[in-house]
């Protein structure tokens, strides 16, 4: 079995020992990274526009944690490390690009949300929509 390096936090790593817990990490991450986005949007599309847009930096945070596991599997590659392609390593991708997809959406979504929500009067005192959904 081959060991992979997987960066957690800044100074915090696991060792993996086969894809198939790389493909869990991924699974998880990317999961709750698109749940969070689809929340945000739906949070926004209520009017709460700023609860929506801290959510989604959530969710690019899981986001950046299931790519971190990606990278360490694809750096592992490009050194030689040899894998079998598994299905359940085609269904962490697809998680990952669902939540990629999820995210880029979400954005667009929750600005015009805001915009709709300001032009009918709907937009909560507390939401600043200046500063648009990329933060």
């Amino acid at each position: 079995m081959n060991n992979i390096s997987i960066k957690k936090g800044m100074s915090d790593y696991m060792d993996v020992k086969d894809n198939t817990t790389i493909a869990f990490g991924l699974i998880l991450h990317a999961g709750d990274a698109r749940s969070k986005a689809m929340e945000a949007v739906y949070l926004s599309r209520e009017g709460h526009t700023e609860e929506a847009l801290s959510l989604l930096d959530e969710a690019r945070e899981d986001l950046h944690l299931a790519h971190q596991s990606q990278t360490a599997l694809l750096t592992a590659e490009a050194n030689g490390e040899q894998y079998d392609l598994s299905i359940l390593m085609v269904h962490a991708q697809d998680h990952l690009a669902m939540a990629i997809s999820a995210i880029d959406n979400a954005e667009e979504l929750i600005r015009l949300y805001s915009l709709v929500n300001r032009l009918l009067g709907n937009a909560h005192p507390e939401d600043n929509l200046t500063e648009g959904a990329n933060r």
